[in-house]
């Protein structure tokens, strides 16, 4: 196993064994190989691209992998979900989290191949705050998270389909908020061991409060993103959708920036996102 890379923690300083990453290139341009087909079709397979992913990006000191490690871990706490049906259309949530992850994958290669027009503002804020070498492993995590609930979330939901059974959808969609929150200590634990040590004290000195607000955030995120599937299925033309589909990446991008500003330590950072949310 890696050691675990270690990013700033306060005041941009750098503690632990492997150095932050320094990347050559423009933004936005090719740095690395990276597995990018994302095409996936079954959730073994988006569990599979995720592990070559992040592993791809450790290898390169790339602070995206803090965020598909965590994706990882929730993917694979959905698919357990799924099979041991705790929804009612187990099928429809396969559906709804390849769509999810495929638009990671999208954002992704848009970011890699320097098509900056087609990657949202949530994921570019958070893709070039990596590609500069800057921020904390939370920061990292959060940004992920605000981009993919904030933004992608409601994509997938409109992908997938949320008619003609729109009541079902609605309690199978809030049914993965459980998922969540009984995966957010094997998450952190996962954040922790690879990535940021450090975040262990953090997590003593809250003890569950952070656990507590991380869930009371994504539910509340999560509930918006319903919202937001609902004003884009309601659209009449593409002008109205274009619309709305501003405002959810202005809303998500927004928050982002957020995120992204330097913080002196993961205390102020979380502070900052309890009052943004």
């Amino acid at each position: 196993m890696q050691d675990p890379i270690e990013y700033p923690i306060e005041g941009g300083s750098t503690s632990g064994d492997v150095a932050g990453p320094t990347l050559s290139g423009s933004i936005g341009m090719q740095r690395a190989s990276f597995p990018m087909d994302g095409d996936y079709s079954t959730i073994d397979e988006a569990r599979a691209g995720f592990a070559a992913l992040e592993e791809a990006l450790r290898a390169a000191n790339d602070r995206r992998a803090i965020f598909v490690g965590a994706y990882l871990t929730i993917t694979s706490a959905m698919g357990e979900a799924i099979d041991a049906g705790e929804f009612m259309d187990g099928q429809w949530v396969r559906s709804y989290l390849l769509h999810f992850a495929r638009l990671y994958m999208e954002a992704f290669r848009a970011f890699e191949n320097g098509d900056l027009d087609h990657v949202p503002a949530a994921w570019r804020v958070a893709f070039e705050l990596s590609a500069r070498g800057e921020g904390m492993a939370l920061q990292h995590l959060l940004l992920g998270v605000n981009a993919h609930i904030n933004h992608d979330l409601a994509i997938a939901l409109v992908r997938s389909g949320i008619d003609p059974d729109r009541p079902m959808r609605y309690d199978d969609h809030t049914g993965v908020n459980e998922v969540l929150k009984r995966t957010v200590n094997a998450l952190q634990d996962h954040v922790v061991r690879y990535y940021s040590p450090a975040l262990h004290y953090f997590d003593e000195i809250f003890g569950h409060w952070d656990e507590e607000f991380s869930c009371l955030m994504v539910d509340r995120a999560r509930e918006t993103a319903w919202t937001h599937c609902l004003d884009l299925v309601g659209c009449s033309c593409e002008e109205d959708e274009a619309v709305v589909m501003r405002r959810i990446d202005d809303h998500s991008g927004a928050l982002a920036r957020v995120i992204a500003v330097p913080h002196a330590s993961p205390l102020n950072l979380y502070m900052a996102v309890r009052t943004s949310f």
